[in-house]
């Protein structure tokens, strides 16, 4: 559970008297505004919040492909070997530019910075 945010979510939702689902949805909204940034504006992504969690989910939906005409909507098919390989269960994070698998367990650290 990541009581961070959802106390974040909360502080502002009291102070600023913000509505906390117009809030969630601008939240949502951002996130998947910054990863068509990094994939192209016309990345298929979805993001959602859980409100009970503090939960993000970001799926990133690309087709596989042997010719590439939009990277942000296909990738090759070395790439989705590349993901296949990862194990069922554990999350992927970016790491030097590229995915690198969690072991179980394991926590990725995140600055902000």
């Amino acid at each position: 559970m990541n009581h961070d945010i959802l106390d974040a979510l909360s502080q502002i939702t009291r102070e600023k008297s913000v509505d906390r689902a117009m809030l969630i949805e601008t939240l949502e909204v951002g996130l998947a505004s910054a990863v068509r940034r990094k994939y192209g504006a016309t990345a298929d992504v979805q993001v959602s919040f859980a409100n009970d969690t503090g939960a993000i989910s970001i799926v990133l939906r690309r087709t596989v492909a042997e010719t590439i005409e939009d990277p942000a909507l296909q990738m090759t098919v070395e790439e989705a070997r590349a993901h296949r390989r990862e194990r069922l269960g554990h999350a992927a994070r970016q790491h030097g530019g590229e995915p690198r698998a969690l072991a179980p367990g394991e926590h990725d650290d995140v600055d902000g910075g």
